[in-house]
């Protein structure tokens, strides 16, 4: 995808959008195809390793919390966590990813900074499986202690707890953990993302996995 992929009118996005909530889109009370103005949520993590992703989330936190924000143009922008913004743009479900895709850099405005919501504190058991995972996607939380239960896959995923996939969404792989079996970390902390019919954690540095 890149920014030719929609429509022009996304440029006088604010006038034709719908204000929603990201908890009205994570229940279902917006179409997929919608214009879309969701405003004053917290970043949660920096660009993903692609350099197009990040997430938000509402400041109050909680279950149907966050989302994936698209920007195939970024140009001078750059998310920083704890940016307080307000997005422009049509809500989509990519490959059952929910995300807000921005055609134009004016179509997210930073008004402040505030403080990233707490992690949701939860179990690999909570997260791993659907129904269940899916009030967390996109939502920042953390697991703990817990244990690694197989090898990385081709992908570099690798299981905890045997019910959890991690994922290196926001890592180059030379500096993605790669443990062993039987590998106890203290915390892990990311946000759930929703990619290849799996719910995976994804650290955003490695100060979020705690040996």
């Amino acid at each position: 995808r890149d920014a030719d992929d929609y429509d022009a009118t996304l440029v006088a996005c604010a006038d034709a959008a719908a204000p929603v909530s990201i908890y009205d889109i994570q229940q279902n009370m917006v179409t997929p195809g919608d214009l879309v103005l969701i405003e004053n949520v917290v970043v949660t993590t920096p660009w993903d390793f692609g350099g197009d992703t990040y997430w938000v989330e509402d400041p109050a936190g909680g279950a149907y919390s966050g989302i994936s924000v698209y920007m195939p143009s970024a140009g001078a922008f750059t998310p920083s966590p704890g940016d307080v913004v307000t997005l422009c743009g049509t809500y989509d479900e990519f490959y059952d990813q929910s995300q807000v895709q921005i055609a134009v850099e004016g179509d997210v405005t930073v008004s402040g900074s505030g403080a990233v919501p707490a992690p949701e504190v939860l179990t690999a058991d909570d997260l791993g499986i659907d129904p269940p995972a899916e009030q967390w996607e996109g939502v920042l939380v953390q697991i703990g202690p817990t244990t690694v239960t197989t090898v990385a896959n081709m992908y570099g995923e690798w299981e905890v707890d045997n019910a959890l996939l991690l994922s290196s969404t926001f890592f180059d792989m030379a500096s993605w953990p790669n443990p062993a079996v039987d590998t106890m970390y203290t915390t892990i902390t990311g946000v759930m993302v929703y990619t290849f019919s799996n719910y995976k954690l994804a650290p955003r540095d490695a100060a979020d996995i705690v040996p």
